[in-house]
């Protein structure tokens, strides 16, 4: 199934409009023609099957026949605290998270972060969001929060069911399951660090904050790696996947 994309404002009662390159790209690229049937979603956990009515230069005009909320989201919104790192990991954390079904992206800087977040990359993440969500069929697009510092994070952790990081000098026994409880929590807080890894000083300080440390295994993993493969079990253990 092929998903697209428009934002809320276009949603009107009975019909939506598509506008832009997402209606280029419907009618020139992928050749859609009126009474083609096309799914839709806003972003906000809507997905709308519609029939196309009238197709224009820049514009797109589908009436909707049915809406579905939230299709293939999480029960669980998981927020993935992500340290900032350099070139294209952070494109591929950015991507990768959010086709697993992330809730919401926040930046960080940790003691050994070294990378940057400026506007500009900012941009171009919430491009990715956008591309990734579509790919995944999903209709939730995550949110990119501004970045904040590690203290401004853990003062934010009362927000969560469960807070969680994965910490490589971890002991192997204390995985993500132990931690993860049977009942349902709707808010979870995944922290995952630098390319240099966070020092014990910060492990200490989270441990304080009431957050769970677990290790992700015995080999040290990159900071990308680190990313996926938590948020990936952390899924799991939610009965996400």
């Amino acid at each position: 199934m092929e998903l697209y994309y428009t934002d809320k404002k276009n949603i009107l009662s009975n019909y939506l409009l598509i506008t832009g390159s997402e209606a280029h790209h419907i009618s020139k690229v992928m050749r859609h023609k009126p009474d083609d049937i096309i799914y839709v979603t806003d972003g906000q956990d809507n997905e709308y099957q519609t029939i196309i009515k009238k197709i224009e230069k820049n514009t797109i005009k589908a009436e909707i026949f049915n809406r579905t909320r939230k299709a293939r989201e999480t029960t669980a919104k998981v927020t993935l605290a992500q340290s900032v790192v350099k070139g294209n990991h952070m494109d591929d954390i950015i991507e990768k998270a959010t086709e697993l079904g992330v809730f919401e992206i926040q930046p960080i800087i940790t003691d050994r972060t070294i990378a940057s977040l400026s506007d500009k990359k900012a941009q171009r993440y919430e491009k990715l969001m956008l591309s990734a969500m579509k790919s995944s069929t999903r209709t939730h697009l995550p949110c990119l929060s501004k970045l904040i510092n590690y203290q401004q994070l853990l003062e934010t952790t009362d927000n969560y069911d469960l807070a969680l990081l994965a910490y490589e000098e971890e002991a192997t026994s204390n995985r993500l399951n132990n931690f993860v409880p049977q009942d349902l929590v709707s808010k979870v807080l995944l922290i995952i660090g630098p390319e240099g890894g966070f020092n014990n000083e910060e492990v200490q300080q989270a441990k304080k904050y009431g957050v769970k440390c677990f290790s992700i295994g015995p080999r040290r993993l990159r900071s990308e790696t680190a990313a996926i493969t938590a948020l990936s079990l952390l899924l799991y253990e939610l009965k996400e996947m």
